[in-house]
């Protein structure tokens, strides 16, 4: 079993607040329950290590890998204030900069509803990523039709530099971010 170190990058922008089908009370605290769910899997059974960003305007890097559960948790706990825009191009730097120095398999793992305006552009971001060698998967949720990004991930998964997933409900969401996770259902 390959050991690995993922960032979970979490959107916090104002859209988050708003419910969607079964996210509720509303996306953003949606979101953070089912990654303190996943990122408890990933530590007590797969032994990886787990950190955190979190963006709006500007990308928060929060927690960087580690294997400390109650760390992981107090850390999500912090994540419910909001704020308008959406800089996740800013975030997946982030990430790619609390993995600097791993010698783990690198992954971030972006929750988000798929706006963005402000910030580095998306495809740099990823470029970044990518060649600091690390695997990035983007999920998205909401309704489809209203994902602003939308045709720039589908361009940037032909690429090859990250993975793209779209869900819809909490059911659909849950079953991603484990399967992104590495984490068995």
């Amino acid at each position: 079993m390959e050991l690995t170190d993922t960032i979970y990058v979490i959107d916090a922008s104002l859209s988050m607040r708003k419910a969607h089908a079964d996210f509720r009370p509303n996306k953003l605290l949606a979101i953070v329950n089912l990654v303190s769910k996943a990122a408890a899997r990933k530590i007590q059974e797969l032994k990886g290590r787990v950190g955190l960003v979190a963006f709006y305007g500007i990308a928060f890097p929060i927690l960087p890998p580690t294997d400390r559960l109650e760390a992981v948790m107090r850390s999500l706990s912090l994540i419910t204030r909001t704020d308008e825009g959406s800089a996740i191009g800013d975030a997946i730097i982030e990430a790619a900069k609390l993995l600097r120095g791993s010698h783990r398999r690198k992954e971030i793992i972006v929750l988000t509803d798929g706006d963005l305006n402000m910030g580095a552009p998306l495809e740099l971001a990823v470029a970044f990523a990518h060649n600091t060698g690390c695997w990035t998967c983007i999920i998205t949720m909401g309704q489809k039709d209203r994902i602003k990004i939308a045709q720039e991930l589908n361009l940037l998964a032909k690429t090859g530099m990250i993975e793209w997933r779209h869900v819809e409900d909490m059911k659909g969401a849950l079953a991603t971010l484990f399967q992104c996770s590495g984490v068995q259902p």
